[in-house]
């Protein structure tokens, strides 16, 4: 199977031959010892504007087989960039959407760190109120203790009031 490549090539390699043959001089044509006999050349022969015309041709064909490649060559960078910029745009789509889950995260996490401190806040507050309470009734009981027991042994010392 034939590609248009290799048509092309084939194309112009044929009239780049076609444009050589034509453009070389008869005299490099053989000729018989006799110069006053007729020689059949092998080409008829061609004026000046055929020979231009067949070199343009060689040209045009050559030309046109190089554009050929060059725009086979853009295609495939062309869909070779179509596909590269695909996966780029699904991951920059992946990323965007990890960035709003963390910065959703960073806002609960500091959420939740705003009420843990004021939970703290509370717990401190309570746990001194509760201690200075417990210490309260802690000397309260030993002081009654106290009383109780000089009371018992008969203490004749008394304790200042509080």
């Amino acid at each position: 199977m034939l590609t248009t490549y290799s048509v092309t090539h084939l194309l112009e390699h044929t009239a780049a031959l076609e444009a050589e043959k034509a453009a070389l001089p008869e005299s490099t044509s053989p000729q018989s010892a006799d110069p006053k006999k007729k020689t059949i050349s092998p080409l008829p022969t061609t004026n000046d504007s055929q020979l231009q015309l067949r070199s343009e041709l060689a040209e045009a064909l050559r030309s046109n087989g190089q554009l050929q490649t060059r725009v086979k060559a853009a295609e495939a960078e062309l869909l070779k960039l179509r596909a590269k910029t695909k996966t780029d745009s699904r991951n920059i789509e992946e990323l965007e959407r990890e960035r709003i889950a963390l910065s959703r995260k960073i806002r609960d996490r500091g959420d939740e760190h705003k009420v843990k401190g004021k939970l703290l806040e509370v717990c401190f507050t309570e746990s001194g109120i509760l201690s200075k309470a417990i210490l309260t009734r802690y000397a309260r009981i030993y002081k009654t203790r106290l009383c109780l027991w000089r009371s018992n042994s008969i203490c004749l010392i008394k304790l200042p009031k509080s």
